[in-house]
């Protein structure tokens, strides 16, 4: 049975320590995995530490008002979670994209595990490698040409 999750309706930031605090969370420093709870809405609003595995199960979101956002992690999976990238109204997710809504700034995905080390297996029979982004929920990047 899936359990049905209730989203908060705060956005929580990266950048902010006592939001991973505040539920018992740390918040993740290179060489360790992170989980994005299923109820979070996430901003990405600084650069995160190399991680070994990111697991999405809420929405990681990627803001307008920034330069640039690099997420480093050998591997990311965007469970039951969401990927948002390029919209104004970051409160509103579920429209679709228009003008407004487009990603101008940069975004930088980078998986660089050792190609050796930390396969990741989502069954025993589906082997993925390492250096792997994989999405089982939803991704959605709005951008520019």
């Amino acid at each position: 049975m899936i359990e049905e999750v209730i989203m908060e309706e705060q956005l929580r930031y990266w950048s902010n320590d006592s939001m991973w605090i505040a539920d018992g969370f740390v918040k993740p420093v290179a060489g360790t995995d992170a989980i994005i709870p299923a109820s979070w809405k996430l901003v990405v609003d600084e650069e995160t530490a190399k991680l070994n595995n990111l697991e999405v199960r809420g929405q990681l979101i990627i803001p307008q008002n920034v330069t640039k956002t690099i997420i480093n992690a050998e591997q990311i999976w965007f469970n039951t979670g969401k990927l948002v990238v390029g919209t104004q109204d970051i409160l509103d997710l579920g429209g679709e994209a228009n003008d407004s809504d487009i990603f101008t700034s940069n975004l930088y995905i980078n998986c660089s595990g050792v190609q050796t080390f930390n396969t990741w297996s989502l069954q025993p029979s589906v082997e993925l490698g390492n250096n792997v982004i994989a999405t089982t929920g939803d991704f959605s990047i709005n951008g520019m040409e």
